[in-house]
C-alpha cells in the first residue's frame, strides 16, 4: 500500500478511515467472538469465553447469522432479552449495548496508559462499532489500520471500566444496560462484548483550526474578531443572557459587541471554551429554536440528523459522526465533544447544534484545518460546558 498524502479531490472523513481499517478485515470468524475485549493475538481469551453461556459458544462452526446479526445475537441473550423489555425499544437497546462496550473499550485503553484522543463511532450492520485512536505517531491517513488484536484487554480490566458507568447518574437506556448487566455478573459482560463485537482502529490526529473570524450572522463581536451566540439562559442570579465562545471573546471583563449594543463577560470557563453575557433589556430577542432543553440522558447516534444556524452558515443541516469517549459522565475539567462533517466555516464557532427532538446537543468549536485528514467539526458537549459555569438554558438563538 503506497502511503503520502491524500488525493485533494478526495474527502476522507471519520466514515472513511473506518472503511479504510477494515479493508482487510477478513470475512467475519467465528473465533472473532468479542471484538476487540479479551483478544489475544487473534484468539479469544478463555477467561472471557469461560463466562459465556454454553449455547453460545460456536467456535468450529460456520459463520452463520446469530454471528453476524447483533439483533439476533442481543434477542438471543438474557441481557438482550431483560434490557429490550425495560428499554421497549430493539434499536435503542442495541445502541445503548454498543455504546457500553465501546466506552468500556476506551476506559480499558486509559487503564493500560494511553493518553491519546479517543473518539467512539456506533456501527451497523455492514460495520462493527469502533472505538478511534487520534494519534499522533501515524503520518498518513493510510496508515489507518485495525489494532484490536495488538492491544491485550485482560478481564480485571475491562471490569474497572466497565463499572465506570455508575458514575452516570441521568436515567438512559445506557443506565438500564448497566444494571442487567451487574445483575448477570460475568455472563452478562461477555455477554454485552458478544453482542456488541467493538473494534479499535488506529488513525493520524489532525491539525485542528477554530471557527471564529469575520463573516457573523447573530454575531458576537471583539474588535475584528466574531463568533455565534448560542443558547439564552440565566445564571445562577437569574439574570438572563446568551452564551458565546470563549476564544471568540475573552476571559471575565471582556467587552463585547452584540447588535447595538456594548456588553460584558460576566462568566467565563476556558477548559470549555464557554461563556456568559447578560443582555440589557432593550435587546430584540431573535426567534427562538430547542424549545425542548439541553439532550442529558443519551448521546447521539451515528448518521443522525442535527441542524445549527451559524454567523457564516445559516439554516443548516449536518449528521452525527462520533463522540468523545465519556460523553455522559460529569467532567467539568475536561472539554468533551461531539463529531460532525467538516459542514462548518470560520465564524460559526460557538452556535448550538440542535437535534430532531429540538434539544442542544453542543457548541461549535473548532474543525479540521484545510487539507487536513480525517475531517470533521468538533462541538463542545452542552449539558457539560453548561453545567461548569451553573447556567440554566432557556432555549437557543436560531432561526
Amino acid at each position: 500500500m503506497a502511503f503520502g498524502a491524500p488525493p485533494p479531490q478526495r474527502q476522507f472523513g471519520l466514515s472513511e478511515i473506518v472503511e479504510i481499517a477494515l479493508s482487510n478485515l477478513p470475512e467475519l470468524s467465528p473465533y472473532r467472538v468479542f471484538g476487540a475485549a479479551a483478544m489475544r493475538g487473534g484468539e479469544p481469551d478463555p477467561e472471557m469465553v469461560s463466562a459465556l453461556p454454553s449455547a453460545f459458544r460456536v467456535f468450529g462452526a460456520p459463520p452463520g447469522p446469530n454471528l453476524r446479526d447483533s439483533e439476533v445475537r442481543m434477542l438471543g441473550t438474557d441481557l438482550g432479552r431483560r434490557s429490550v423489555e425495560i428499554i421497549r425499544n430493539v434499536p435503542r437497546t442495541i445502541a445503548a449495548i454498543r455504546r457500553i462496550s465501546l466506552e468500556t473499550i476506551a476506559g480499558s485503553l486509559r487503564e493500560n496508559g494511553l493518553r491519546e484522543r479517543i473518539l467512539v463511532m456506533d456501527g451497523n450492520e455492514e460495520l462493527p462499532p469502533v472505538a478511534i485512536i487520534l494519534s499522533g505517531a501515524v503520518r498518513s491517513i493510510f496508515e489507518t489500520r485495525l489494532v484490536s488484536d495488538d492491544i491485550p484487554l485482560e478481564w480485571d480490566v475491562l471490569v474497572r471500566a466497565f463499572r465506570r458507568w455508575a458514575e452516570v447518574e441521568v436515567p438512559s437506556p445506557e443506565q438500564v444496560v448497566y444494571r442487567q448487566t451487574i445483575e448477570l455478573g460475568r455472563s452478562g459482560l461477555a455477554e454485552l462484548f458478544w453482542i456488541a463485537k467493538p473494534e479499535i482502529i488506529l488513525t493520524r490526529s489532525p491539525r485542528m483550526v477554530p471557527l471564529c473570524v469575520p463573516l457573523p450572522h447573530l454575531r458576537v463581536e471583539r474588535g475584528a474578531q466574531y463568533s455565534t451566540a448560542g443558547v439564552l439562559c440565566r445564571d445562577s442570579h437569574q439574570e438572563v443572557g446568551v452564551t458565546a465562545c470563549f476564544h471568540g471573546t475573552g476571559p471575565v471583563g471582556t467587552l463585547v459587541d452584540i447588535g447595538l449594543h456594548r456588553l460584558k463577560v460576566k462568566l467565563a470557563n476556558a477548559t470549555q471554551d464557554i461563556v456568559f453575557i447578560p443582555l440589557t433589556g432593550g435587546l430584540n430577542y431573535p426567534q427562538l429554536r430547542g424549545m425542548s432543553g439541553v439532550r442529558k440522558d443519551r448521546e447521539p447516534a451515528r448518521s443522525d440528523p442535527v441542524y445549527f444556524d451559524g454567523a457564516t452558515n445559516q439554516n443548516s443541516q449536518t449528521r452525527i459522526l462520533s463522540a468523545d469517549a465519556g460523553l455522559l459522565r460529569a467532567r467539568p475539567t475536561i472539554m468533551l465533544k461531539v463529531q460532525t462533517g467538516p459542514d462548518t466555516d470560520q465564524g460559526d464557532s460557538g452556535c448550538a447544534l440542535i437535534d430532531r427532538d429540538d434539544k442542544v446537543l453542543a457548541f461549535a468549536f473548532e474543525k479540521t484545518d484545510i487539507e487536513e485528514f480525517p475531517q470533521f467539526t468538533d462541538w463542545i458537549w452542552a449539558a457539560n460546558a453548561l453545567r461548569a459555569l451553573n447556567l440554566e438554558p432557556i432555549n437557543v438563538m436560531g432561526p
